[in-house]
């Protein structure tokens, strides 16, 4: 059963992408003025993240559960880690008017982490938070650490509605949703912050959330702190 529904879920959740890119390749193949070619391949370069992410969720949940996860442990710089996903989720955030910003104890924080585990955790966070968020709305990567702390912690900090407190405990459970809806018509598939979850604790570290209706959500990583 649960099988059935994962592939009905995807089904859904990649169509409306595949449509909207098969839409508009046809407009520049027959029609579409010069002027208006650099908005169209913007929705295809926008739609083609969106189903990517999508099958990153579903191979990492099928990569975790099936033992076949590589994880590389090395040493790396939290902050590096959170100027970059800023860097790849910049024309995502610009589509919505949602500025991107960086903050907390940037400077030399170096935890041990997978660099591609750790970027899929962050991107599933930012993804989340830009979705949730409404337009123009400011969301913030902060690198978190305290003295003689054995972990460090990087927060996706957003300004969105907020998740009513019946529903936080469903965040980290596959399929899991909660009645807040995105905001700018995105799918919401309830398999990321699950897949994110097992991705974390691959690392020996850990993930959560703090969050009030009404007034934003934060998730965030904590990983070890490299000796």
């Amino acid at each position: 059963i649960e099988k059935n529904e994962f592939m009905a879920i995807a089904a859904h959740d990649l169509r409306a992408p595949l449509a909207t890119i098969a839409a508009v390749a046809g407009q520049i193949a027959t029609r579409l003025p010069p002027e208006k070619l650099p908005q169209a391949a913007g929705h295809i370069r926008q739609h083609a993240d969106r189903m990517l992410a999508l099958v990153n969720d579903y191979l990492g949940s099928h990569a975790v559960e099936s033992g076949a996860l590589p994880v590389r442990l090395t040493a790396l710089d939290l902050g590096d880690a959170a100027r970059e996903a800023c860097q790849r989720h910049s024309a995502a955030a610009a589509a919505k008017g949602q500025p991107l910003e960086l903050g907390g104890d940037r400077a030399g924080v170096s935890v041990r982490a997978d660099p591609a585990l750790l970027a899929q955790v962050i991107d599933n966070f930012v993804t989340n938070a830009l979705k949730f968020s409404p337009p123009s709305a400011t969301v913030r990567l902060e690198v978190q650490v305290a003295a003689d702390h054995p972990r460090a912690r990087l927060a996706v900090i957003d300004q969105g509605p907020g998740i009513p407190d019946a529903d936080q405990p469903l965040l980290f459970r596959k399929f899991g949703r909660t009645g807040t809806r995105p905001t700018g018509g995105e799918s919401s598939h309830g398999l990321g912050l699950a897949v994110a979850k097992r991705l974390a604790e691959a690392m020996a570290g850990s993930v959560g959330c703090t969050s009030e209706p009404g007034r934003g959500t934060t998730f965030w990583i904590e990983l070890p702190v490299a000796a």
